[in-house]
């Protein structure tokens, strides 16, 4: 079984994949996630540098800040999708098949929910 769910509070729309077959579910988090091993290599480059979105396993800030409107909703529909230990499948990147990977993606995440003037 596969579900869909909509990331409301974007301006251009996102869904979250969740799929439930087999021992852990496997969750594509869209655009707010990225796991990038080296900065891109495009003209993006220095925006993804400059907000600091990558490299490594990092919050997407041009996403966050340019895309999202209701930034609390957006973080609540990811971390109530981090349910059930899941294998994490982000937009950009390698994905998450550690136990324990959930923990670092809260971890960075829920800050982003708590004090948004900050971010």
């Amino acid at each position: 079984m596969v579900e869909l769910l909509e990331v409301p509070g974007t301006k251009k729309g996102g869904t979250i994949a969740i799929s439930h077959r087999g021992s852990r579910p496997v969750v594509y988090l869209d655009e707010l996630v990225i796991n990038w091993s080296s900065q891109p290599n495009n003209w993006p480059k220095l925006l993804f540098w400059l907000t600091g979105s990558a490299p490594g396993l990092k919050i997407n800030r041009v996403y966050f800040n340019l895309f999202c409107l209701d930034k609390q909703a957006v973080v609540q529909t990811v971390l109530n999708a981090l349910e059930g230990d899941p294998v994490i499948v982000p937009a950009h990147g390698t994905p998450l098949v550690q136990v324990g990977d959930v923990a670092r993606i809260r971890a960075l995440v829920e800050p982003f929910g708590q004090n948004l003037s900050r971010f």
